[in-house]
This record gives structure tokens, C-alpha cells and sequence, in this order.
């Protein structure tokens, strides 16, 4: 072991991630990614003076892999922290918002709107179901080891959905106001398609809103500069070739290109798609993965909405019984000389959404954009869309327990193969797909250690 190159399948943040460690370790690799591009659901497009943020845009303080990248890459300078944030509630054609801030002063600043907000926003009901909710969803909160990143603990109740626990603990109103308008913005999916672990972990690790000037697209960016030499862009691989239980290659274009080592750093659906030889200890735990979908749409203005000034991070939620195609509008914008306003269609909408004309889908997101800002302009400057047909990792209902059990035992079931991807982490972010991929490089690492001895 150890005399031919690493193949890494995917040059997204996780194969880049992996890649970009191996190289540190003075191990040759090979990353051949299916598109013609790297940084797969984080990258950053720049066109006329505007940044697009194809995928994620923000991150949190406490997330190791991402910031330790950050420093070795050079951009410190270049994070900035979110400290005033409105969030605004689309319900019955009206959004009303509330404003969160981190200051006894700006609580103060912010107290006529939030009264406003308490008074016309959710029925009082909802108030005593949030109550009850918030101090169950308490209790699991303390369990989780935040310092290590260690979910063992929410196992027993990751079989459980979101909207199944919220309505158990909370009432419907619950699931309404705060479980649906939170998932469907940072997950892109309905509470009922979404393990309650995975909310439980995203509030457990909230320690304050991170972005970075260009998106975290410059993570993936700085990562493709360093290891490009080593990324085969427009080349899918069509198989991973095992015989034996063991890892001999990969099939792509026809060809075996030979390899006792392979990280797979694609989706949980792809990797079954191209992995079929995998034993059922493998192949069960990955057909649990589910994921969001959307069309993501980006809207260069030639000037800000009007709406108030005093934050850039202005995100409308749509609740439960809004109709509509939008998960969300982000209305706000860093760059008032360029300004972007980003909105995200539901998923469970792709049908209807599918059967419509790149124009008539593009005319009914801004129709529902003006209708929530009626400032939005009928024709945007520049309209970017990014579709994604695996948008976000749901961790549904039993898949975190699945991928425990998977992580225990893959690398011993099929010899020289090693998995990463956010799938394999609870919390659906960019860090779950760095920290696999690295941890799946130092694994490498470690083995062709051992077999030199």
C-alpha cells in the first residue's frame, strides 16, 4: 500500500478538503470532480461588480476545520461577525419581523419592533407551545458535547422528526412559527422530512453568526489554488472497482485507473450510485441520506430595497400555511453599491416549479418577491439561479444512528475505502464536509503508516 496516487472522487469542500491534506503530508492524490468547476455547493461567482453565493454564505466561531483553513489560507481579514440580524415571519400575505440583538442597548433599540412583533405576530397561544418546546429542546441541548462535536448523546432521538417532536412537546403553532420558517431556511426541507437532532445540534452550536467578504466560497477557492494541480475537473468517475472486499481503482472514461486507496467525497446518493459492489453493512446506512432540493436564486439590484438600513441581514421565513414557491428571501445586503437579494424555492414545489419555462420560473420567484417587498424591482439587473437536485443533507429520521454504526465499520468492510461528506456529520454545514474530508485524509494517512512499519 502506498506506491500509487489517492483518488479522490469529488472536489467539493470535502474532496478539497481532503486533497489539500494529503498534499500537506507529502502524499500524491488525484481529485477528479464530475462538473467544471471546484467547490461544488460553495463557491462564489463574481460578475459586473456583484458577488453570488452559489451555496453556503455563513458559518459559526466555534467550527475547528473551517477556521483553522481560514488561517492557513490567509483570509482573517476577510470574516466579519453578524452581531444585528431581522428576521422577518411571511404569514397571511404580511411579514412581520422581530430583531436580534447581541447588546443590552440594542435590545433596548430594538424593543418597539419586537413589541410590534408580539403584539401582531403570532397568536397568543403560540407563546405558551414555544414555552413548553424551547424547555424540552433545553433539555437535549445540554446533552451535546459541543467542545468535541459529539452528538452521541441525541442517538435515541434522531429516529424522531422535527415536526413530530415539536408537536409533541410544543403544539402546532410551534411547529408553525418557529420549527418550519427555522428548517425550511437552513435546511431548505419541511420539519416532517428532518430528524429533531439535527435542529438540537444547529442550537447547540449557535455561538454567533460568522460570514466572510466574497462568501465562504473563498474557503473552497483558496483550497482549489492550493492543490490544483492535483483536480481533474469535466471527469466523472463512473465506478469504484472493489474485488475481494478491498479497493483496486476507479473506472473513469472507460479506463481502470488503478488505486489501493480511495476517498469518495460526494453525496450519499452519488456514492451509491457509482459504489454498487458495496456490502449491505455499507449500501444500508447511505440509503437513509435524504436531501433538500431548490432552485437558488440570486438578484443583482441596481439599488437597495427600502427597507431599514441599521442591518444587512434582513431574512424573511415563510411559515407553514404561506403558499408560495420560497422557502426564503434574504432582502438585506453587505454591499450597498452592489446589492444582492437571494431567494430559495421549496423543494417539495419541484414539480410544479419543473414543469414551468426558465422565464415563467423566474417571473413567479420575483412575483413572490414582490409581493413580500413590494420595493423589488420588476426587472432585476442580473439573475443568477443555481439549481440544486441535493441542496442540503437532511439527516433524516434514522440516519443519524445508520451512520454511526457505518462510521465504525466501513474502512474494515471494504479495504481502501475511506468516506466524507456532510452526511457522515450531524449538522449539515461546510464544516461537516472539511472535517470529514480531512479526518478521511489523516485515515489514509494513518494506514500507509502502518503498513510501512
Amino acid at each position: 500500500m502506498g506506491s500509487k496516487p489517492v483518488v479522490v472522487i469529488g472536489a467539493g469542500l470535502a474532496g478539497l478538503s481532503a486533497t489539500y491534506t494529503l498534499q500537506k503530508a507529502g502524499i500524491e492524490a488525484v481529485a477528479f470532480e464530475a462538473s467544471g468547476y471546484a467547490g461544488g455547493r460553495c463557491r462564489t461567482v463574481h460578475e459586473d461588480g456583484y458577488e453570488f453565493i452559489a451555496g453556503a454564505g455563513g458559518t459559526e466561531p466555534q467550527w475547528d476545520t473551517t477556521f483553522q483553513y481560514i488561517r492557513e489560507l490567509g483570509l482573517e481579514d476577510r470574516v466579519y461577525s453578524i452581531p444585528r440580524q431581522r428576521y422577518g415571519f411571511l404569514r397571511d400575505g404580511r411579514v412581520r419581523s422581530v430583531v436580534i440583538e447581541p447588546s443590552v442597548r440594542g435590545m433596548i433599540r430594538s424593543l418597539p419592533e419586537n413589541l410590534r412583533f408580539l403584539a401582531a405576530g403570532p397568536p397568543v397561544r403560540t407563546y405558551a407551545q414555544l414555552t413548553r418546546l424551547f424547555r424540552e429542546l433545553r433539555r437535549y441541548i445540554k446533552q451535546v458535547d459541543t467542545a468535541s462535536h459529539d452528538f452521541s448523546a441525541l442517538t435515541d432521538v434522531s429516529a424522531t422528526s422535527a415536526a413530530d417532536f415539536g408537536l409533541r412537546h410544543g403544539g402546532p403553532e410551534a411547529v408553525e412559527w418557529f420549527l418550519h420558517p427555522f428548517l425550511s431556511t437552513m435546511v431548505l426541507e419541511r420539519p416532517s422530512e428532518i430528524s429533531i437532532a439535527h435542529p438540537i445540534s444547529l442550537f447547540s452550536l449557535m455561538k454567533g453568526m460568522r460570514s466572510m467578504r466574497g462568501g465562504l466560497g473563498a474557503i473552497s477557492a483558496g483550497l482549489h489554488e492550493r492543490v490544483k494541480d492535483q483536480v481533474r475537473v469535466d471527469t466523472p468517475v463512473e465506478r469504484v472497482v472493489v474485488a475481494d472486499s478491498k479497493v483496486v481503482g476507479v473506472e473513469v472514461a472507460g479506463s481502470l485507473v488503478e488505486a489501493d486507496q480511495v476517498i469518495c467525497a460526494v453525496d450519499a446518493v452519488t456514492a451509491l450510485e457509482i459504489m454498487p459492489d458495496l456490502p449491505e453493512s455499507i449500501s444500508a446506512p447511505l440509503r437513509t441520506c435524504r436531501y433538500s432540493s431548490t432552485y437558488y436564486y440570486q438578484f443583482g439590484l441596481e439599488t437597495p430595497l427600502d427597507l431599514p438600513q441599521d442591518t444587512p441581514w434582513f431574512v424573511v421565513m415563510t411559515t407553514a400555511s404561506q403558499p408560495g414557491v420560497l422557502n426564503f428571501a434574504s432582502l438585506g445586503s453587505q454591499d450597498r453599491e452592489h446589492p444582492v437579494v437571494i431567494a430559495a424555492t421549496r423543494g417539495w414545489e419541484d414539480d410544479r416549479l419543473g414543469r414551468l419555462s426558465d422565464a415563467e420560473r423566474r417571473r413567479a420567484v420575483i412575483d413572490e418577491l414582490q409581493r413580500i417587498e413590494p420595493s423589488f424591482p420588476t426587472e432585476p439587473k442580473i439573475t443568477k439561479v443555481f439549481r440544486w437536485d441535493r441542496a442540503v443533507n437532511l439527516d433524516a429520521p434514522g440516519q443519524f444512528a445508520a451512520i454511526q454504526e457505518l462510521l465504525a465499520h466501513h474502512s474494515r468492510d471494504v479495504a481502501g475505502l475511506y468516506l466524507a461528506g456532510e452526511y457522515l456529520f450531524l449538522v449539515a454545514s461546510t464544516e461537516g464536509a472539511m472535517r470529514t474530508g480531512r479526518q478521511a485524509a489523516e485515515a489514509v494517512i494513518r494506514d500507509r503508516a502502518q503498513a510501512q512499519e
